[in-house]
Order: C-alpha cells, then sequence, then structure tokens
C-alpha cells in the first residue's frame, strides 16, 4: 500500500512539473499529422506538407487522429499525454528498480521526474515533454526494453525495441545502440552485427535505393547554408557552451557512479550509454559536420544523448549517496553536484562538475575541512534560493501575476523543481509513519495536481474546443487557393482546416528534404517584410513604454501578396483604407486586446 502511495505521490509531482499547456511546439506538428488524417488533402498546399510531413515515419497520427475523433483536439490530446505520462513513469521505475537499492528507489525516480531533461543543440530537444509528439511514447519503449535486456529478457527487449523505432526511429535507435553496447561487452560476436549492418548500408547506398540514395552524397554549398541557418542545432559543432556543459554533468555524475557504486553490472550500464551517447555524437561530428553528409543528418543520431542524459539524472541519488560516505572530499563534491542539478540553465552544471571531479580525484593533495564543507554547502542553498526566486521573478512578471487565475498561480509555483523536489521528498519519507492515512494523503495530492494540471489559457483552450472540420469562414476560400495566416501554424489547420504559406516552423522537416528548405527560405524572404515591420513596432513601442498593435500595413501586405503569389491574407486587425472580406471575434481578450481575426482578399487589395 505504502508503494502504490508513493507512485501516486510522484505522479502528482510529474504532473506539477509537467503542466499541459495545450497543443505547442512540435505537438502542432504531430496535431497536425492527425488533422490530415481526419481531413485528407485539405493540407495539400502547406509548406510542413508539401515535401512530406514527419508524420510519415511514425504510427502516431493514426492514434492521435483516433483520439481527436473520439474525444476533440483539446481532450485528446490531454489523453493522450496522461497515457504518456503513466507509461513514461512505469518506465523508468521498471528500469530504476533494476539498479538501485531498495531505500533509494523513489529518489531516484524523483530525480528523473523533476530533473532537467534537456539534450543536444540549443535547448530545443527534451525527453519525457509537456506536448504531445511521437518521442512520448517512444521514450517509454526504450526504457522498458532496456529494463528487460538488463534483466536478461533479450527476446521482450528486442520487441521493445522494435516497437520504439517504429514509433519514433531517431529515439528509439538510441536505445538500439546502447542495447547493442550492452550486448558488445558481454559477447564480442555481437560487433558482427554492426559489421552486417554497415556492409548492407553500403550496398544499398551504391544501388541507390530510396531512402538510401544519399549515403555517399554530399550537401551542396546553398543546401547547407540554408541548414545552418534554419536547423543548425542538427549540427555538433555549432551546439553552444551550454549545450557542451550538459554533457559535462553527465559525464561527471556518471564517472562517480561507476566509481564509486559497488555494482558491476550497473557499471556495463553507465559505460554503455555514454559510449552510445558521445559516440554517436562524434559519429555525427565527423559524417556531418566535416563530411557534409546528408544521410547521417537525417539519422541525427546524436539523439543517443537522451539515453546518457536520463541515466545521469536516474543515477544522480546514488552518486550522491556514494560521495557523502566518503568525508570531506566527497561532500563538497556532492554539494557541487546538487548545484549543478539545481542550476540546469548557464554553464553552471558543466563548471561544477569539473570542480567536483577534481576535488574528488586529487583527494590526496588537497586538504577539505568541515568547515570548508559547510561553506561549500551554505552557498549551494543560497544559490538555489537564488534559482527559484529568480524563477519566480521570470515566471511572475511585476504587475501581472494579480491578473492570472489562482489556478495558474499556484500551478506554475508548484512546478518549482528545487521545491517540489522537497516538499515531495517529505511526504515520501512520512507515507510509512501515516498509516491508514497515508492513502487519504495521497490520493489527496495526487487529485490537486490533476486539478492544477490543465494550465492553458483562454485562447488556446477555446481553439482546441473548435469542431474538427468546420471553417470558420465556409464557401469563402477556394480549395486550391494560397493563403498566408500571419505568423500562426495552428490556427488555420483548426479554424479553417486549410494549409498556410509560411510560419517558420514548418521548416522542421528541413534536414529531410532539400527541396523543402529552398522553399522555407523562399517563402521566409517574401514574408520578411512584414515580420520588419513587426520588429520596428515592438521596439517603438518598448522605446515609448506603450502597447500598441503590431501588425502590417497594406502596403507591406499587397507587396507580400504580389511576390508570394497569396490569394488571402488573414491578420488580427484592420487594414487601414481597406475592407476586410470577413471577421471572425474569438470572444476572448489577450494582451489587453479582443482576439479577432480579419480575412483579407489579395486580388481586392492590389486592385484598390
Amino acid at each position: 500500500m505504502v508503494g502504490l502511495c508513493a507512485a501516486l505521490v510522484v505522479a502528482a509531482a510529474m504532473l506539477l512539473s509537467h503542466p499541459f499547456t495545450g497543443v505547442r511546439h512540435d505537438g502542432i506538428l504531430y496535431a497536425g499529422d492527425a488533422l490530415a488524417r481526419l481531413m485528407p488533402g485539405e493540407f495539400h498546399d502547406d509548406l510542413y506538407f508539401l515535401y512530406g510531413s514527419q508524420g510519415r515515419f511514425t504510427l502516431l497520427p493514426a492514434l492521435y487522429a483516433t483520439l481527436i475523433r473520439l474525444f476533440g483536439l483539446g481532450t485528446g490530446t490531454m489523453i493522450g499525454m496522461l497515457a504518456a505520462f503513466c507509461l513514461y513513469l512505469a518506465a523508468t521505475w521498471y528500469l530504476v528498480s533494476w539498479f538501485a537499492p531498495k531505500p533509494l528507489r523513489w529518489v531516484c525516480t524523483l530525480a528523473v521526474v523533476l530533473g532537467w531533461t534537456v539534450y543536444g543543440g540549443n535547448r530545443i530537444f527534451a525527453y519525457s515533454e509537456a506536448f504531445l509528439t511521437a518521442r512520448s511514447f517512444a521514450e517509454p519503449a526504450v526504457l522498458f526494453g532496456l529494463g528487460a535486456l538488463m534483466r536478461g529478457r533479450r527476446v521482450l527487449a528486442g520487441l521493445l525495441l522494435v516497437v520504439a523505432l517504429v514509433i519514433h526511429p531517431l529515439i528509439g535507435a538510441g536505445g538500439v545502440l546502447a542495447a547493442w553496447v550492452v550486448l558488445v561487452r558481454e559477447d564480442r560476436r555481437w560487433v558482427a552485427l554492426a559489421i552486417v549492418g554497415l556492409v548492407g548500408l553500403a550496398v544499398v547506398g551504391t544501388i541507390g535505393a530510396v531512402p538510401f540514395s544519399d549515403v555517399f552524397a554530399r550537401y551542396d554549398a546553398q543546401w547547407l547554408a540554408l541548414l545552418h541557418e534554419a536547423n543548425g542545432h542538427a549540427f555538433v559543432s555549432r551546439w553552444t557552451v551550454y549545450d557542451y556543459g550538459v554533457i559535462v554533468f553527465d559525464l561527471g555524475v556518471l564517472w562517480f557512479v561507476a566509481r564509486l557504486v559497488d555494482d558491476g553490472r550497473l557499471r556495463g550500464f553507465v559505460i554503455a550509454v555514454v559510449v552510445a551517447g558521445l559516440g554517436a555524437s562524434l559519429v555525427s561530428l565527423v559524417a556531418v559536420d566535416l563530411l557534409d553528409n546528408p544521410f547521417f543528418g537525417k539519422l541525427q543520431i546524436w539523439r543517443a544523448l537522451w539515453i546518457m542524459q536520463w541515466t545521469a539524472m536516474a543515477t544522480l541519488p546514488l552518486a550522491l549517496h556514494a560521495l557523502w560516505q566518503r568525508g570531506e572530499h566527497g561532500r563538497v563534491a556532492a554539494f557541487l553536484l546538487a548545484l549543478g542539478w539545481m542550476a540546469p540553465f548557464g554553464i553552471a552544471p558543466g563548471l561544477v562538475t569539473i570542480v567536483a571531479v577534481a576535488v574528488e580525484s586529487l583527494r590526496d593533495r588537497i586538504v577539505v575541512t568541515r568547515t570548508t564543507t559547510r561553506i561549500v554547502g551554505i552557498v549551494a542553498a543560497i544559490a538555489g534560493a537564488t534559482i527559484a526566486i529568480q524563477y519566480e521573478i521570470r515566471v511572475f512578471k511585476p504587475g501581472l501575476a494579480l491578473a492570472e487565475p489562482v489556478s495558474i498561480i499556484l500551478g506554475q509555483a508548484l512546478a518549482m523543481n528545487i521545491l517540489l523536489f522537497g516538499a515531495v521528498a517529505l511526504v515520501l519519507r512520512a507515507l510509512p509513519k501515516l498509516g491508514f492515512a497515508a492513502p487519504i494523503v495521497a490520493l489527496s495530492i495526487f487529485a490537486g495536481s490533476l486539478l492544477l494540471w490543465d494550465q492553458r489559457g483562454v485562447w488556446l483552450r477555446k481553439l482546441e474546443s473548435h469542431p474538427i472540420g468546420a471553417q470558420i469562414w465556409p464557401g469563402l476560400i477556394e480549395p486550391d487557393a494560397k493563403v498566408y495566416w500571419y505568423r500562426d501554424l495552428f490556427a488555420p489547420w483548426v479554424l479553417l482546416g486549410h494549409g498556410n504559406y509560411y510560419t517558420q516552423q514548418q521548416g522542421s522537416g528541413a534536414v529531410f528534404s532539400r527541396d523543402m528548405v529552398v522553399e522555407l527560405d523562399k517563402r521566409r524572404k517574401v514574408s520578411a517584410l512584414l515580420d520588419f515591420q513587426e520588429q520596428i513596432c515592438l521596439m517603438m513601442n518598448s522605446l515609448n513604454e506603450k502597447a500598441t498593435s503590431c501588425e502590417p500595413d497594406v502596403v507591406a501586405v499587397k507587396t507580400v501578396c504580389t511576390e508570394g503569389g497569396i490569394d488571402y491574407v488573414v491578420l488580427q486587425s484592420t487594414l487601414e483604407g481597406a475592407k476586410p472580406l470577413a471577421s471572425f471575434s474569438a470572444g476572448v481578450v489577450e494582451n489587453g486586446y479582443e482576439k479577432q481575426f480579419y480575412l483579407y482578399r489579395c486580388s481586392a487589395l492590389q486592385a484598390g
């Protein structure tokens, strides 16, 4: 019973630290793939679908479309997210319970749930994201597969990893690579599998069979330049110091685990995930950054880093516990690692990890007194409190906090992982002492987290509740018309059931298609005038301390219509001297303005 209560409390922590803020980020693209299945042919001219969307590589759109058809877009997405979270927590527990001693299992699970999850370049990629994608289901499949492998259940592990590959090949590949390293360490004959795979790849690449026709190709100068601009995060050499700092932190934690934790099986697993993460990143660096190979650019094999990052978060409590037992040197190193965990942004994690490794490695040469340990502990505590305060200031901008609903204020405050970790750890420690009251406490905490989980704004909540297929301007826009809904990809899909001319987010598949990235750049240049106007307006608003609307003027819209061959433009303000063909009021006030949309016919604007 105590175990079930602990599971509910940790699940509550997952919900509070991953609030549902609607269909956003990459979740928009997967929602679009699902909507395209429900409305076949409607989005054919949208740039995201024009050259083949990422939905063709995964089974998720079919499942997502079913959820939307049964429950609607908003509720269907929430149900999908809850299912993904449940699978992720179960998979995390399954793998953690293999390597962590019983007293630390829930702490390790909590460290994963509340740990920072970013990896790769430019803080774009993360695991256990708070929006629904194919990664949401592929990650649990990988964790279940690795857990089965480490328990010696190889057939089950293989099936689970195949499922992960089918759901999201790039995420599943990281798990397969880590599993292969584990197997090679046990039996060198598994190296033959890699040799066979490489020979097979060379053969199909030489033949030119799709999708292996570019195995021996190189990016041309134009494609490479455009990719650097649109998808710079796909190139390891273009990552920031912060991105490398995350890798340093992970390596430091895993080094302590392999060195100090007396468990040969865990040490082997740690070595496997490090080889998979670092090895894949180095291969990507050589093949993509140095040799300009588009095939490996598409594979994005550096994503195997997510397994290394997850393992570092999961084993951090083991490292801290082992260090604490090693006297003053170990305790200083433990405080430094804890500070790195509390300060995920910036270069702090990498720097404190280097110092922690140095203190432990040079323990015979460096004298560390109890006073020094206390000073480091106090500094770490103060730094953690400062981080929490900065988070509050960043979330609750001065003068805006009182304008937010109480549920959002409470939900955002409880999403601070530092405070949440301490609170949940105290509850987990108290549960065995509560007796018959433990289930009541656990259920109350879980129910409260569910009530606070939905943090969507009024507009997004309304947009996601719009009936699928119900157009706001029925009959006014021809099916083959080219529509430019300025600065929004999701709204035209939902409200018009129609494709959009351009948003930067449509270029997410630029690494998969040269034609896509060339067309993306062309359309970006067409829309640049509107973006330039908006930036100037925002700058003037900032200087004059005003909050006027920054929509484009009629001359700029005419120019974009002509250069882009666009038939209709949708704006959130009227154009002076031009009459809209139609308008739509969402009945929502956002940032002091009523959310309204105006449809303009380009031919009428140009005639005027």
